[in-house]
Parts: structure tokens; sequence; C-alpha cells
């Protein structure tokens, strides 16, 4: 039977054996995740003697699987039993380590447009740039990209006036979001 309690699991048969405290990073970051840059610690095993009656070791884990994206995850990572003398065994210990969400996006800052002239403002022939956003990680940690901006609000004569520039928010993961951003471009 394997009991778990707090940070340690304890075998309990004919001997007593204890896999000691798992010394492990409770969370990971999307981006130690990504790039693998995380420690996985040996996991020690004892059966409480000493001298010749010890049967203690440690065991080194592996990652079996990963499941996370920039909206966080998991990392499974198993120790394999250790080899032991036949009368004692020990099963696989599997132990899975969260991976925090990756830093939420944010806008470059707005670009400034105009002033344009009346002609340009009839015409529509005036640049609007695209607006960029990211969170500055990569890999499967990165969200960014660009949006296109689009005339929104129109209030103008011969005299000059306002334009609005609105870029909507991008479609992101459930897990983050921005808000669209307008810009204000005299005529």
């Amino acid at each position: 039977m394997i009991s778990t309690e707090s940070d340690f699991l304890e075998y309990l048969g004919a001997h007593s054996f204890v896999y000691e405290r798992l010394e492990h990073t409770a969370v990971f970051t999307c981006a130690e995740a990504d790039a693998g840059t995380f420690t996985i610690p040996d996991l020690l095993y004892s059966n409480g003697e000493s001298g010749s009656c010890d049967v203690s070791g440690t065991v080194t884990g592996t990652i079996t699987s990963s499941t996370y994206d920039a909206c966080g995850g998991t990392v499974i990572v198993t120790y394999p039993a250790p080899t032991l003398p036949a009368c004692f065994t020990l099963p696989d210990v599997t132990v899975s380590v969260a991976v925090d969400p990756a830093p939420a996006p944010v806008w470059d800052p707005a670009p400034a447009i105009g002033p344009i002239t009346c002609s340009e403002a009839n015409t529509g022939t005036f640049t609007i740039p695209s607006l960029n956003y990211g969170n500055g990680e990569s890999g499967a940690c990165d969200v960014s990209g660009s949006v296109t901006g689009t005339v929104t609000n129109s209030a103008w004569d011969e005299c000059g006036g306002v334009l609005t520039v609105t870029y909507p928010a991008p479609v992101l993961a459930p897990c983050f979001s921005l808000p669209d951003v307008t810009v204000s471009v005299t005529v």
C-alpha cells in the first residue's frame, strides 16, 4: 500500500521502507518548463537501518510527460523503482509539478498617427500602422502578435476635426485578455 502524507511516501510491507521527503520546486515557471532549466532532485529511500542491514540509496527522476502552454499546465516526473534485494520492493513514484502561466501580454505603445490633411481624411489615404503586443517570452510561452486598426469614428469637416482609430483586442488564450486601444487622429 502507498500512502501519501505531506511531501513523503511510505511503503508499508514486511519491511518498512520510506521514500524520504521530496525536496522539489512546487511550481515551475512556463519559461523554466519550456527551456528545461529546472532541477529534478533525486529521491532518497531508506529502511532506517544501519551497517550491514542498511538498504538505502537514491533514485533519479525523469520527465515522462508534460502538458503545458502559455496558460500553464503540468510536468510529470517519474522516479522508477530502485533495484533492491529480492526481499524488498518499492513502487515507482510519479510527481506532478504545476507549471505557472506565462506573463500576461501587454500592448506596445500606441502609434502616433497624424495630423492628417482634410484630403487624406476624405480619401482615406493615410497610413494606419499595426499595433503589436507581447509578453517577452518564447516557445510555448510566447503570447505575441499584432492587430490592424480601423477608423471607428469620424467627426471632421473642411475646418478639421478628429478621426478615431480603434485597435481591437486580439483573440488570445482564455487565461489572457487585452482591451481595445483607441487613437485620436487630428484632421
